[in-house]
């Protein structure tokens, strides 16, 4: 066995410690010492943790131990006694030290596990969904979010995630239950949510039990058949004409013609449209206020505004609202409709736009840009966008120019004011729809009634002096 030494001196670091041994071991300083040094350490070769700490003027046994506590490691240190003192030798110094040794390293234990929180999954949304306004999620997302757990989730809200994780059998009756009564896309969206909800809470709390996301089984995307080409546009214009509201009515077919999202449309003002540059600009599309972009407006488009100009006006008078309606928030809010009196709306149109924009072989990166879709690929991350307007305008004059063709002329509110006149005279004609009349109808049937009225009146005093005569 090798014996190591102290710098430039023959003390060994390691040594079984006895009183004479101690005792011939310089102090500090003195001749022999480690130059340099206002203390130094000799180990006993039989106790580890004992060891002497020998100064200038004194020679004390000292033992060091540590204890590992809740995963903590903490050190302690001992002296116990002087060398030298009368009733102080190196072999009681060694016991002393070697139970206190022992009791130190009695201390040390494991750390308790730490019990999770029960929380259900109601809770977990919570988590969620403040994570997803710091996140700065559109107000629509998070009103979709709160549906989805007030309907599909409803049944799971006040179970416990333990509780859920623990019975994977019933998790995947709910999903089957959900498919079939609520449909496959609502089940898809159910079912992101909850696996949303649970990593959210696993964030705050990783003993939470693990996401069972994978016990269910997503629906294949299927393809929806709806959707127009060029040949099919006269067929649904016919349809889109017999449409009563013109603010409707205008809205579809803005709709088609620019191929946005109709929620980004029904919120859109009369301040957005830009006349001297030709646009419309949309400041908070899907994905936030970061995607706001201009839609260039063709002649077909300016068309459609003033006809939606001219028929708000009529029914509900100066207004900030492109698409105004009698709701809540002032605009359109539900924009379906009977298929049976319109095959396509919403994001059928703007399916049909990009098929038409394919027809007529509008390069794909302009068709993006005009629907505000994510260009991918790193190529395409140096174009600047803002640069392609006149590019952008011509390719969006070519589809709105095909699409105007097959649409036709559509009916003005004066136009149905006029015919509305017409029928009335005729014999207070019905309106097409269970004989109740609509909108335009309602209100030109008012207006003719006080005209009625007014003139019953004005000729009141003309037949009683034909009486008195």
């Amino acid at each position: 066995m090798s014996v190591s030494f102290l710098n430039e001196t023959a003390i060994p670091r390691r040594a079984k410690l006895t009183d004479d041994f101690v005792k011939r071991l310089p102090f500090a300083g003195q001749p022999g010492s480690p130059p340099g040094l206002s203390q130094y350490i000799v180990r006993d070769s039989e106790a580890p943790g004992f060891f002497l700490v020998v100064g200038k003027r004194s020679k004390t046994y000292t033992a060091a131990a540590d204890a590992t506590i809740d995963g903590c490691r903490q050190s302690s240190r001992e002296t116990f006694g002087r060398a030298g003192d009368p009733d102080v030798t190196a072999a009681g110094a060694r016991r002393a030290a070697k139970d206190w040794i022992t009791g130190v390293q009695a201390k040390s234990r494991m750390r308790e596990p730490q019990q999770s929180k029960c929380i259900t999954l109601a809770e977990a949304f919570k988590e969620h969904r403040r994570r997803c306004v710091t996140r700065g999620r559109q107000p629509a997302t998070l009103y979709h979010y709160d549906r989805t757990m007030a309907g599909a989730l409803g049944s799971l809200a006040n179970k416990t995630l333990d509780a859920i994780s623990s019975d994977l059998p019933a998790l995947v009756r709910w999903f089957t239950s959900v498919s079939e009564s609520k449909g496959e896309a609502t089940a898809n969206g159910a079912r992101a949510l909850l696996s949303a909800s649970w990593n959210s809470a696993r964030r705050l709390d990783p003993k939470l039990p693990p996401n069972p996301i994978i016990a269910l089984d997503k629906h294949a995307y299927r393809e929806s058949p709806r959707g127009m080409s060029l040949d099919d546009i006269s067929g649904w214009a016919a349809q889109l004409r017999e449409v009563e509201n013109p603010v409707r009515r205008e809205l579809h077919l803005m709709t088609l013609l620019t191929g946005s999202r109709p929620d980004a449309l029904t919120k859109a003002r009369w301040e957005h449209v830009d006349t001297r540059r030709r646009v419309l600009h949309i400041p908070e599309p899907k994905g936030g206020a970061k995607k706001a972009f201009d839609v260039p407006l063709s002649r077909a488009m300016i068309r459609s505004l003033v006809r939606v100009r001219r028929a708000g006006l009529f029914l509900f008078g100066k207004c900030e609202w492109i698409f105004p309606a009698d709701s809540s928030s002032g605009h359109i809010q539900n924009w379906t409709e009977d298929r049976a009196t319109l095959s396509q709306w919403g994001r059928d149109l703007r399916k049909t736009f990009r098929t038409i924009a394919a027809e007529l072989e509008v390069p794909e990166l302009f068709s993006m840009a005009l629907m505000n879709h994510s260009t991918s690929g790193v190529h395409n991350r140096y174009i600047a966008k803002g640069k392609l307007s006149r590019a952008l305008r011509e390719a969006q004059e070519g589809i709105s120019r095909a699409i105007a063709e097959r649409v036709g002329p559509m009916p003005t509110i004066t136009e149905q004011v006029q015919e509305r006149r017409q029928a009335l005279r005729d014999g207070w004609g019905k309106d097409r729809r269970c004989g109740r009349p609509g909108i335009v109808e309602g209100i030109v049937d008012k207006v003719v009634r006080q005209e009625h009225l007014r003139a019953l009146i004005a000729r009141q005093p003309e037949a009683q002096g034909e009486l008195r005569v």
